[in-house]
């Protein structure tokens, strides 16, 4: 199984990356990053995403390949995102959903159904799901609609106008439990398998 990433050749000037491109840091200037692995047509994934710090317009969640990178914290059109107040916003409006204010090295679980087109949030490694005690990705209860996200869909890390960095964690050893048929989101990286829409 490949190594999902952050992409080099797919950020904004305002995000670095160290740690074999594991980790983006964000400088004072807006800006965000995918990860190298596009999600489409099929597949139930997990992964988590390990924050140093919550302000300003960090956010970490998914977006489409046509999302804005040096405005998407700010604008999260294209992108289905949680921020430092909890809230989950996508394609630019709230969703209604929140999982509560964020605090320093919070560790966010990310479960992502592709045929279904919904996406679930928690704090992990037990939070609730999308901030509701009933909603659960393996029984497609609760999640929240990413149908108006068009092609592929990436990992997406955005912050701005603060210094803070974010780890992605698609390969395993998680700090919380891979839902019920639900896999690794690294295991998508036999690309063959799905249909991949790029925009550029």
């Amino acid at each position: 199984m490949a190594v999902v990433t952050w992409n080099p050749s797919d950020k904004s000037a305002g995000i670095t990356l160290s740690n074999g491109n594991l980790t983006a840091v964000s400088t004072a200037t807006p800006g965000g990053v995918r990860a190298t692995q596009p999600y489409s047509g099929s597949g139930k994934y997990y992964w988590e995403t390990t924050a140093s710090g919550w302000s300003g317009n960090t956010a970490t969640g998914i977006a489409s390949a046509s999302a804005v990178l040096t405005t998407v914290g700010a604008t999260p059109t294209q992108a289905a995102l949680v921020y430092v107040s909890g809230n989950i916003w996508v394609n630019n409006a709230n969703s209604g959903s929140t999982l509560g204010a964020r605090g320093t090295a919070d560790t966010i679980g990310i479960a992502l159904d592709v045929a279904a087109g919904r996406v679930w949030f928690r704090v992990a490694p037990s939070g609730n799901w999308n901030g509701s005690g009933t909603a659960n990705p393996a029984t497609n209860t609760g999640g929240i609609s990413v149908s108006a996200l068009s092609g592929a869909v990436y990992q997406l890390f955005c912050a701005g106008p603060v210094v803070n960095s974010c780890t992605l964690n698609a390969a395993g050893a998680f700090s919380g439990t891979v839902p019920s048929g639900f896999v690794p989101a690294g295991d998508a990286t036999a690309a063959r398998q799905f249909a991949v829409s790029v925009v550029t």
